[in-house]
């Protein structure tokens, strides 16, 4: 019987650290990462869908009193096709300016994440924009995979607009 008594206290030590709070009520973090609440779902930019290019976008953030408090890109990196050769990547600064189609979107989701209030942090968070799979006649959903708060990644069909 002691030894039950043993094993159900430590099963509650353990959930309360699981749980994010010390013995003592004060908030504690389970990981190195803020516990992400809140978030409106990302998509693939129209223009970069249209245009049928994708990249990888890196932020530096800055979590206080649940909120994002600064943001600033660390990388950016955008692949263009190039006819039925494969893709072409260029780096911050690329020369069509392209860039701004999937940085300025990942920027924009950002501002929706809401985190624990009593949390704060620093973390790079990367946007992945990919263009993949056989071309369809319409646009479909796509498919989105998180990682959160590290990870975003966004895959689209082409699509070949009909005329009318």
């Amino acid at each position: 019987m002691l030894r039950f008594v043993k094993i159900i206290i430590v099963a509650c030590v353990c959930l309360m650290n699981l749980s994010g709070f010390s013995q003592n009520g004060e908030v504690t973090t389970s990981s190195q990462y803020p516990r992400l609440l809140q978030a409106e779902v990302p998509f693939y930019p129209p223009v970069a869908a249209t245009g049928r290019f994708g990249g990888t976008i890196e932020i530096d953030v800055v979590v206080e009193d649940g909120i994002i408090k600064d943001t600033k890109v660390r990388s950016e990196t955008i692949e263009i096709p190039i006819g039925k050769e494969g893709w072409k990547s260029n780096v911050k600064g690329e020369p069509t300016g392209l860039i701004r189609y999937l940085t300025v979107p990942s920027l924009e989701n950002l501002k929706t994440w809401r985190f624990d209030q009593r949390e704060k942090g620093r973390f790079t968070v990367t946007f992945i924009y990919k263009m993949e799979g056989e071309e369809t006649l319409l646009p479909e959903n796509h498919k989105i995979e998180l990682d959160l708060p590290l990870t975003v990644k966004i895959t689209a069909k082409p699509f070949k607009p009909t005329q009318t």
